[in-house]
This record gives C-alpha cells, sequence and structure tokens, in this order.
C-alpha cells in the first residue's frame, strides 16, 4: 500500500485514484438518472393531461444530467493539486461548462413555457398577429437568457 503515497504530478496515487474514482461515479450516477428519466418521470408525464411535462422531460433530461459530471469534475479538480496557472485554468473550464449547461435549461424552460402555454392561447384570440408576433419574441427572449449567461460568464 505504500505505493498509493507515491507522487505523481504533484498528487498522490491515491488522490488520483479518489479523483477517477469520483468521475466514474459520476457516469455510473448519470445513467442511474437517465434511467429515472425515461421510466420513473416518464411514465408520470404521460398521465398529465399537459405536454408540458413531457418537453420539460425530455429537452432538460441531458443538460440535468451533465450537471452532475461538471460537479464531478469540479470536485476532482479542486481536490487534486496542480499548479495555481493549471488549478485556475481547469476551474475555469469548470465554471464555464456550468454557465452554458444552466443557461441552456433556463433557456429550455423558457422556451417551453412560450410554446405551450402562451402559443396556446394566442392562437385562441381572433388576431393572427399574436401568433406570429410570439415566435420572434421566443427567439428575442432567448437571446437575452443567452447574453445575460456570457455576461455571467464573463462577469
Amino acid at each position: 500500500m505504500e505505493y498509493l503515497n507515491k507522487v505523481f504530478f504533484g498528487n498522490t496515487i491515491q488522490q488520483w485514484i479518489i479523483a477517477f474514482l469520483v468521475l466514474i461515479g459520476s457516469f455510473l450516477l448519470v445513467k442511474i438518472l437517465y434511467w429515472i428519466f425515461s421510466s420513473v418521470f416518464k411514465n408520470l408525464t404521460i398521465k398529465t393531461k399537459t405536454n408540458l411535462d413531457d418537453i420539460l422531460l425530455k429537452n432538460l433530461q441531458n443538460p440535468l444530467t451533465n450537471l452532475v459530471v461538471i460537479g464531478a469534475y469540479y470536485f476532482s479538480v479542486s481536490y487534486l493539486h496542480f499548479d495555481k496557472n493549471i488549478e485556475t485554468i481547469l476551474v475555469n473550464i469548470a465554471y464555464l461548462l456550468f454557465t452554458i449547461t444552466l443557461t441552456s435549461i433556463i433557456s429550455k424552460i423558457i422556451d417551453a413555457l412560450i410554446s405551450e402555454v402562451i402559443l396556446p392561447i394566442s392562437k385562441k384570440t381572433e388576431s393572427s398577429f399574436d401568433s406570429h408576433l410570439i415566435p420572434v419574441i421566443q427567439k428575442a427572449v432567448r437571446a437575452v437568457i443567452w447574453s445575460l449567461g456570457n455576461c455571467y460568464w464573463v462577469g
């Protein structure tokens, strides 16, 4: 067991193994989450009258499971010891991936709400102007969300 204490790129073999196991564990957790999304939640959403939950489930499955892997990556990078510059780069990669994923989640939720709640209401009105204007507004809102996500990352 003494070989576990040997240093390799500034960390012991034991630290590398723990960081690697955290990443492998996150992939296993993602597989479990995919199963939960595709079977348990899908069976629940089929029983509802609205289509909104089906769309949210379908569109948020990947980003939400990506957050698990990003969290495991961040933990592994923070757990290991690197040169300050390398550590900053690795942590910034985690922040960037987190920001992109979170922005994607917010964008998909807003898109689904507009498509499944607001657009059907506008189609019930007598004016066709609403149903032509809402897709334009939807794209503008999406652009604002991604711009704000970019501002969060840059700021």
